[in-house]
């Protein structure tokens, strides 16, 4: 009680604490060391900005004068670089992405493809900002060219035919790659001789563009295999079937067999297996907006989640690299959110790969995770070398030391305390490195959207439009019975989010909501 008085007696006399903050910030800007100085004078001219449509927000900060103003860059030159976003659960990564994509998006002139392990940003994306957009009519015909895949729906069956054969890509290639995920997937070694009968018959299965469902078949009633096999195609196949097939341990087969079993058991995972065709990466890089949205998986299910996410993010790097591009190719932009759920051990090092060449596609690419040490050391080194820009958020003190060389030109114990410091910032508090320019990484405030209005906004969008939103230009409607029916309270989706999602409604005289697209 003594101290609760005390403390409102020392507001009373002093003001409230964030005008102290705010007053201690400017006095303390007065002693500064000189390089430390210009560097925040460096920073101001060059990230200084004002929202509108053409440019990215990316939150605010401090003059040396004590005035805030906007950081920011134009849309062409964010989508010139590859970015990094790191941040603890809750700290505002989510929502600086939201607000990024929706500037981006605005503009209506660079494909856009967000790959979501956990679900969270696609369902902000889907259900707020898109509608948001269309009803604005900003986006540019974005209705049109709205691609959604969600394995897991039981509403609508994504085109994931993933044996639909690849444009450009060898059918051996494609079929290695798909029995390579389903061994990711499953979380276990099948052993060579299993990946060599899952080649085997997942190339054929590519070669009549059969389903992967196929595959199960031919491993139950291995005389149709036999039959289908004889008339490939592909010699070796052929050869296979009339030999080394016969000598295949029956146990083999069986063991296969099974582990597809327990990727098959979904029923949806089964129906975008047999859909028609396979959405085309290809396509999404140069038009509109693709969401993959592979979380929340029903409880059981997450090898299968993983299975997805390694398939599909081997597809879309394939389709990166090999992207024709001339000088009215429009810069597209990959969003991979918490992308190390499905990274496959072997595609660590594809994504060097893809990091050094991609810029030569005109794609930049933004990497979203909770914390460098979730992912393996060489990749963490590609990241912050090709990285163009990063954006730290709260971590823990491993990884605050990890990035302290980016910190500030002071050193010693002034050092340390801005790294302590990173462990303790509140939400939506980050520190931002251009690395293309001559300072280091500055804290900033990411933009602090005004959620309530943009889905007033969103709601005004008619119920047609609404349907044609929610299905997207990929997907079928599925045949839904009374066992595979579920009703879903809304509450559920929201009481899930976790704090990461609670926004501040108010916020001090220098912390304004960041206007929808002026």
């Amino acid at each position: 009680m003594v101290r609760d008085f005390f403390s409102i007696l020392r507001r009373r006399i002093a003001g409230p604490e964030h005008e102290l903050a705010r007053t201690w910030q400017t006095h303390m800007a007065g002693y500064l060391r000189p390089g430390e100085r210009e560097e925040r004078a460096q920073f101001e001219r060059a990230m200084r900005t004002e929202p509108g449509v053409g440019r990215v927000v990316l939150g605010r900060a401090r003059g040396l004068d004590g005035a805030p103003f906007w950081v920011g860059m134009t849309v062409e030159r964010f989508l010139s670089s590859h970015g990094w976003v790191t941040g603890a659960t809750g700290s505002g990564k989510s929502y600086f992405a939201l607000a990024a994509l929706m500037q981006v998006l605005a503009t209506g002139e660079h494909p856009v493809i967000v790959v979501d392990l956990k679900g969270e940003l696609s369902v902000l994306l889907l259900d707020v900002v898109v509608p948001a957009l269309v009803a604005s009519g900003l986006g540019g015909g974005l209705l049109d060219n709205l691609r959604i895949v969600r394995p897991f729906d039981n509403t609508f069956v994504p085109e994931l035919r993933i044996t639909f054969p690849e444009v450009g890509v060898e059918r051996g290639v494609q079929a290695y790659m798909i029995a390579d995920a389903l061994v990711e997937g499953l979380g276990e070694e099948l052993g060579i001789r299993m990946v060599r009968i899952a080649t085997k018959f997942v190339s054929l299965a590519v070669e009549r563009n059969e389903p992967l469902t196929m595959v199960h078949t031919w491993l139950q009633q291995p005389d149709l295999f036999k039959r289908c096999a004889r008339q490939s195609r592909d010699p070796t196949i052929r050869q296979y079937a009339c030999g080394a097939f016969f000598r295949e341990n029956r146990s083999s087969l069986d063991a296969l067999e099974a582990r597809l079993d327990r990727f098959l058991f979904l029923r949806s995972t089964r129906q975008a297996l047999s859909a028609e065709r396979c959405l085309s990466f290809p396509d999404a890089l140069e038009t509109g907006l693709t969401v993959v949205d592979l979380g929340s998986p029903p409880a059981g299910a997450e090898r299968v989640a993983r299975f997805w996410g390694g398939v599909l993010i081997g597809r879309l790097m394939r389709a990166v690299l090999s992207r024709p591009v001339h000088d009215a190719s429009p810069r597209a932009w990959i969003v991979l959110e918490e992308f190390q759920e499905a990274l496959a051990s072997r595609q660590a090092g594809q994504f060097g790969r893809l990091l050094a060449l991609s810029r030569h596609k005109r794609t930049a690419l933004t990497f979203i995770n909770q914390q460098p040490g979730q992912l393996e050391p060489n990749l963490v080194r590609m990241l912050r070398t090709n990285t163009g820009i990063e954006a730290i958020f709260r971590c823990n003190i491993d990884d605050a030391r990890a990035v302290g060389h980016a910190l500030s030109i002071v050193r010693g114990e002034e050092r340390l305390e801005r790294i302590e410091e990173l462990v303790r910032m509140a939400t939506r508090v980050l520190y931002l490195l251009p690395k293309d320019m001559p300072f280091s990484a500055m804290q900033i405030h990411s933009p602090r959207l005004d959620m309530p209005a943009i889905r007033a906004i969103a709601a005004r969008l008619p119920a047609n439009e609404a349907a044609r939103l929610a299905q997207g230009v990929v997907a079928t409607r599925a045949a839904v019975t009374d066992e595979d029916a579920i009703v879903l309270d809304d509450n559920m989706i929201m009481d899930g989010m976790g704090d990461g999602w609670q926004f501040d409604e108010e916020g001090p005289d220098d912390d304004p909501v960041f206007p929808f697209l002026g």
